[in-house]
């Protein structure tokens, strides 16, 4: 697969106010990280990163829901 320069500029920038909202509404849906992330345009690291940083979810819940 072959990113184009301008898939990976946008995949490199930081998660803004909405995305956060997005993943906290995704969730709540049982969507899985790799669902979340093609659905923003993300690696699904970034978005387990920021799931472990901004919320109370310990890391064995969080494996489960990348499973």
């Amino acid at each position: 697969m072959t990113l184009l320069y301008e898939e990976v500029a946008i995949m490199a920038i930081h998660l803004n106010f909405d995305n956060r909202l997005d993943i906290e509404k995704y969730l709540k849906n049982n969507y899985s990280l790799s669902e979340i992330a093609r659905e923003l345009n993300r690696h699904k690291s970034t978005i387990s990163r920021e799931i472990i940083l901004r919320s109370n979810l310990s890391k064995k819940r969080l494996k489960i829901i990348m499973s």
